[in-house]
C-alpha cells in the first residue's frame, strides 16, 4: 500500500455533510448508467458539467463523464439509483465547479508506456483503487491537485473509502513543479509501465470474477 496514502471507511452521513458546506462534487460516468446524462440536464449548467468540450461536448453528451455539484437531493439519488454500479467516485474540494472540472480533464486521454493514447476512466471507482496506490508521491500531488480526498465504492463489496493524501491540497505552483518532476509537464498524463501492469491485472481479475458469476448463475451443478 501507498504510504501517502490514506485509506479510510466512510459513510454517506459524513458525505451529507461535505454536501452540506458545499464541498462535494462526484464524477459520474454515464456509459455504465445510461440516466446519468437526463440527470445532468435537470441539474442544469449550475449543478453538472461535462467532462468533454467544444464539439465533443455536444457530440457525445450522452456517454460523456460528467462532474456534478453535489447536494442533498443529488447525494440522495446517486444512493437510491447507482449506488450498486461502478457509476463514478465522489470528490471533496473546496475549490469551484470550473476548477475542479479543468482539473479533472487533464486525465481524460492518457500516453500508455507503448506511445499509445488512450481514454482513461479514472473516475471507474475499479480504476481509480488499483491506480492511486501505483502512483508516486509526485504524482499523486498532480493528480489530486485541488482535491482533498477522493471517495469510491465498488461493486462488489459494501464499503464506502475515503482516499486521502497524507498531506493537504498543493498549491498551483508545487503541482506544477511536482508534473516537471515526473515527466508530465506538457502533453497527456503518462502512465508508467508498472502502472499499466497493475491496471492490466485487476481488468483481468474482474473478467475472470464475471465469468465465474456467470457460471455459478447459469449452471450452478457444474
Amino acid at each position: 500500500m501507498n504510504q501517502t496514502l490514506q485509506f479510510q471507511a466512510g459513510s454517506l452521513d459524513q458525505l451529507a455533510k461535505f454536501a452540506a458546506s458545499g464541498y462535494l462534487y462526484a464524477v459520474v460516468d454515464s456509459v455504465d448508467a445510461p440516466g446519468i446524462a437526463e440527470k445532468a440536464k435537470e441539474l442544469g449548467t449550475a449543478g453538472a458539467a461535462s467532462l468533454f468540450c467544444d464539439s465533443a461536448e455536444e457530440e457525445f453528451w450522452s456517454v460523456s463523464p460528467f462532474l456534478f455539484r453535489v447536494e442533498q437531493p443529488t447525494l440522495q439519488w446517486i444512493a437510491e439509483t447507482l449506488w450498486q454500479q461502478p457509476w463514478g467516485v465522489f470528490v471533496m474540494s473546496k475549490s469551484g465547479m470550473d476548477e475542479v472540472r479543468d482539473h479533472m480533464r487533464k486525465f481524460l486521454v492518457v500516453l500508455l508506456p507503448d506511445g499509445e493514447r488512450w481514454f482513461f476512466r479514472f473516475y471507474d471507482p475499479r480504476i481509480l483503487k488499483v491506480y492511486l496506490p501505483a502512483c508516486n508521491e509526485a504524482e499523486l500531488q498532480v493528480f489530486y491537485g485541488p482535491v482533498r480526498a477522493f471517495a469510491m465504492k465498488t461493486p462488489e463489496e459494501e464499503q464506502l473509502w475515503i482516499v486521502q493524501r497524507a498531506s493537504l491540497p498543493s498549491a498551483g505552483e508545487q503541482i506544477q513543479a511536482a508534473a516537471a518532476a515526473v515527466g508530465n509537464g506538457h502533453g497527456p498524463w503518462r502512465v508508467r509501465p508498472e502502472q499499466y501492469a497493475a491496471l492490466t491485472e485487476a481488468a483481468h481479475r474482474e473478467f475472470v470474477a464475471r465469468v465465474a458469476a456467470h457460471l455459478r448463475q447459469f449452471f450452478p451443478e457444474r
